[in-house]
């Protein structure tokens, strides 16, 4: 008989990739990313900005705007010619205006959305963008300040939605650690080396199922508490994150609704807020239809309700409010041991 020989298999871990210095370059934004209000008094005002005044002057005047695009401080014959004020939601005409960034000269593009006699909505007009993994990633400067990386500012991966800036991001289903150069003109990208877990979004089945109303996707954007990481989770989409608190930021959920021979899209926007723990071991989260309302009503004298917020629930952790505005939702109120209806107001 043959012995047999025991075969002891040992698994190592692969290396971690090195860390890498990739370069930052500018690249114009389609969209409009990035905007703040410059408050004007006599037609002039400033904002905060990294040039070597430290601000930037703006005029408007009719329907024109000039700005200080050199960056000395004041507008006159060097500075770039008047633009014309542009229209939300549109990206509006853009100049190039001079910024700073670790003590040398650069320059971005501003655009102009809108503008009245006391206000002026800029927006930025330029992403600074890394290439990681063959992914693009974009540092937006959503506070319009002439400067990434600050906590006002956000990040975008690939054709995600963007989010705001943290210390990680997830590339290819892997978590990145990213830190901008002290001259501001790379990013450092390196394997996250602490604990991670996973977590997973589905959509929670129909029981028993509607045929009106379908549940097409879900989304939510979760943000660690302590600034780690921002991400976009979507249905049937897993992704790897550290474990621990998150803020609930934004929770979207789709809906398909048959009326009759007639289908509408339908989406409704979740309040946020809410704290999410996500452990060590994979995490699961659900969202499906909505199966409860609720609302808050106040009376006036002569007995007509006024809904003020409606919120729906789908007993799994999801939440969406919708605004009552100036609509009138009629309400059946009880009190008194009599039913005084005034309106009614239905869903499922």
């Amino acid at each position: 008989m043959r012995r047999l020989v025991p075969v002891i298999l040992f698994t190592f871990g692969l290396p971690a990739a090195e860390p890498a210095t990739l370069p930052l370059v500018d690249v114009p934004l389609a969209d409009a990313d990035g905007r703040t209000y410059c408050h004007l008094r006599d037609g002039a005002g400033t904002i905060r900005f990294a040039n070597a005044v430290g601000r930037l002057r703006v005029e408007s005047n009719g329907k024109v705007v000039r700005f200080d695009s050199d960056g000395d401080g004041d507008i006159d014959g060097e500075d770039a010619p008047a633009v014309q004020r542009g229209q939300l939601p549109g990206a509006g005409p853009a100049v190039m205006v001079a910024v700073r960034r670790a003590g040398q000269p650069a320059t971005v593009s501003v655009h102009v959305a809108w503008s009245s006699e006391e206000f002026v909505v800029l927006g930025s007009a330029t992403a600074r963008q890394a290439v990681i993994d063959g992914i693009p990633v974009q540092l937006l400067d959503a506070d319009l300040d002439g400067e990434v990386g600050g906590s006002a500012d956000r990040i975008r991966v690939g054709a995600g939605d963007d989010q705001p800036w943290s210390r990680l991001i997830v590339v290819n289903g892997k978590l990145r650690r990213i830190e901008l150069t002290a001259d501001a003109a790379a990013l450092r990208v390196a394997d996250w080396d602490g604990p991670v877990t996973s977590v997973r979004l589905d959509l929670a089945p129909t029981v028993p199922p509607r045929r009106t109303v379908t549940v097409t996707g879900a989304q939510l954007s979760l943000r660690h508490v302590d600034g780690l990481l921002a991400c976009e989770l979507r249905q049937d989409q897993e992704l790897p994150v550290p474990p621990g608190r998150y803020r609930l930021a934004r929770d979207v959920l789709s809906l398909q609704v048959r009326n009759g021979g007639e289908e509408d899209e339908v989406s409704l926007y979740g309040e946020g807020g809410a704290i999410i723990e996500l452990g060590a071991g994979p995490n699961r989260l659900q969202r499906g239809l909505p199966t409860r309302l609720d609302f808050t009503a106040c009376l006036d004298p002569q007995a007509a309700a006024t809904v003020t917020a409606v919120t729906l629930h789908d007993g799994h952790g999801g939440a969406w409010r919708a605004d009552a505005g100036e609509s009138q939702l009629n309400l059946l109120l009880r009190g008194n041991g009599a039913d005084r209806p005034v309106q009614k107001l239905e869903y499922g």
